[in-house]
């Protein structure tokens, strides 16, 4: 044996799971294409809807930031999670439901279905612009009802 190829790092071949198995005596008709079958372990469940599309080819699958995914001036779900807290905070029922769908964006993030992701961002953005404007609505409001309640305007 050569002594370069035996200091040689092993290269690894690519991704192949063992459960996906071609099954040579089923063929399409139509399409002449061989049929696959899976483990019962890999195929989804009601947890993780996506289990297939991860298990079987994660070299395809692209992890995205979570800037791609929100509304322009937010960098992270997490940002977008604290925020929700303290708009739940000013304005209690428009920040709970900003928190909701924080909270389910970042866990459709965390399956890897990106356009949900995208979906409950924006909702969980736009409840959170209302809670604040909500607030700021009452903070200009209340005083000029007090007010005028007590002939000072």
């Amino acid at each position: 044996m050569d002594k370069k190829q035996q200091f040689d790092p092993v290269v690894e071949q690519p991704y192949t799971p063992e459960s996906l198995t071609v099954n040579n005596s089923v063929k399409d008709e139509e399409k002449g294409v061989e049929s696959y079958s899976m483990d019962p372990y890999i195929k989804n469940t009601s947890e993780n809807k996506n289990l297939e599309a991860n298990t079987i080819l994660p070299y395809l699958v692209r992890r995205r930031n979570s800037e791609e995914l929100l509304p322009r001036p937010w960098k992270s779900v997490n940002q977008l999670i604290i925020v929700s807290y303290v708009s739940a905070v000013l304005c209690c029922f428009l920040g709970v439901v900003a928190n909701h769908f924080a909270w389910r964006a970042k866990k459709t993030k965390n399956e890897n279905r990106y356009h949900e992701t995208k979906k409950f961002g924006k909702r969980s953005v736009i409840f959170i612009y209302l809670a604040f404007a909500g607030f700021l609505t009452m903070c200009i409001y209340i005083p000029i009802i007090i007010l005028n309640e007590y002939g000072y305007l």
